[in-house]
């Protein structure tokens, strides 16, 4: 009978993270190709296209550290997720009405990511933006 050792299964799930990580970055690159960011604290605006692919799968791979904080699972909502980091802010989530939502106990995790999108006010996410923080894409 063949046997798995965790530390095989860590392999494997590294791997399979990574895997998942390039292909939501392959999709970043397509979908938000237009979409201007910053990449660091006193750097200029550049669009999604123009990133070098390792440094975009770097930035998806951040992102989706900060996913894990807020237990979102489904790849719909992990993907939407990751879509609004590039959207409007990379701290996106620290703003207090979708912080709010994030972490709030009486929502379900399933059901975060459509709320976020039914009941964010357009002046909260302008004030997103605003707080737009170009380190969220390096803290792990």
């Amino acid at each position: 009978m063949l046997q798995f050792r965790s530390s095989q299964f860590e392999l494997l799930d590294r791997g399979l993270a990574r895997d998942y990580a390039s292909r939501l970055a392959a999709k970043i690159r397509t979908e938000e190709a237009e979409e201007r960011i910053r990449v660091s604290a006193g750097a200029g605006w550049t669009q999604v296209k123009h990133l070098p692919f390792e440094q975009l799968l770097a930035m998806v791979e951040c992102g989706l550290q900060r996913v894990r904080r807020y237990h979102l699972e489904d790849p719909a909502d992990i993907d939407a997720f990751i879509t609004l980091m590039f959207s409007f802010a990379p701290n996106f989530d620290m703003s207090p009405g979708i912080h709010q939502i994030l972490t709030s106990e009486d929502i379900a995790d399933a059901d975060r990511m459509d709320l976020i999108a039914e009941t964010i006010t357009e002046g909260e996410w302008e004030s997103a933006v605003r707080a737009y923080d170009a380190s969220a894409w390096h803290q792990h």
